[in-house]
């Protein structure tokens, strides 16, 4: 009877039973906390951090929030920025324990107890969306978008990241797509390209341009493979050590509609969810 956590696009957020179709708890994101609906809706998958959700309303008073996961109450908010649309996550640089993550101009860091800020980051480039999720890396934190590139910080013994990258490329630009790690590389995709980096100094691996990675692509990492989606309903399927763009298979399960939601792995079934329909599909 573990409760899931469903948000929708325009703030309507749920605590349901999946089991039994029990709705626990309900709230909303625009009305419970004075928040606008961003351009393209409310994005941010809630976070589970021990006994709080973690959502990012995006309003003045609370650019972010933690709920009671049981009861839904509002245990903090912190006030800030507009929301942006890239997850969350938890890490714990030099001891300290927080929550990383952006609004709408910036990256930070949050103290999960109370949502107080520990650190802000600007990238020198403005206009990035901010959909991509920040990955960290042990005591370092790699960021990559459209408009500033793959950078890698440092977060100093204090857990405040430094502002000064210790490497950077270029070349991963990734608009909505979030890097994924693996086995010692990094891996994004957006506007035209394919990009394989080193996880140590950044460097380029490999790159491949296509038209299928000019807008969203969804990555699942794991046993050497990496499993792509793109919008055009295409999977590609990779084998991580490779030195090269050297697919595996490819298959394009559906041909004439578009996949923008990330699809679902369990053991032997693959999930997917075009504009039309969801799909099964059996693993070997």
């Amino acid at each position: 009877d573990t409760p899931n956590y469903l948000l929708g696009a325009f703030g309507h957020l749920h605590c349901v039973n999946v089991a039994t179709g029990e709705v626990i708890w309900m709230r909303h994101l625009g009305r419970d906390f004075s928040a606008e609906v961003p351009t393209w809706g409310f994005s941010v998958s809630p976070l589970r951090a021990g006994n709080a959700l973690i959502i990012n309303p995006g309003s003045k008073d609370a650019s972010i929030a933690a709920l009671d996961a049981r009861t839904g109450a509002t245990l903090w908010q912190s006030p800030g920025g507009p929301a942006a649309y890239a997850a969350f996550t938890l890490a714990q640089p030099g001891g300290t324990r927080q929550l990383v993550g952006f609004d709408a101009d910036s990256v930070g860091g949050w103290n999960p107890a109370n949502g107080q800020r520990l650190w802000k980051l600007i990238p020198d480039e403005s206009g990035d969306f901010n959909v991509p999720a920040a990955l960290p890396l042990g005591d370092r934190l790699v960021l990559a978008s459209e408009n500033n590139g793959a950078r890698m910080h440092r977060w100093d013994r204090s857990g405040r990241l430094q502002a000064k990258p210790l490497r950077s490329n270029p070349l991963m630009t990734p608009d909505t797509c979030t890097p994924v790690h693996l086995d010692g590389r990094i891996y994004a995709a957006g506007l035209g390209s394919l990009v394989c980096l080193d996880a140590e100094e950044l460097r380029t691996i490999w790159s491949h341009e296509e038209d299928v990675f000019d807008s969203h692509a969804s990555m699942i990492v794991g046993n050497r493979r990496v499993l792509i989606q793109t919008v055009a309903g295409e999977l590609i399927l990779l084998d991580a050590e490779a030195g090269s763009f050297a697919p595996v298979s490819r298959l394009k399960p559906f041909p004439d509609t578009e996949t923008w939601s990330n699809p679902a792995l369990t053991p032997g079934r693959l999930f997917l969810r075009t504009q039309d329909e969801i799909v099964c599909l059996r693993l070997d």
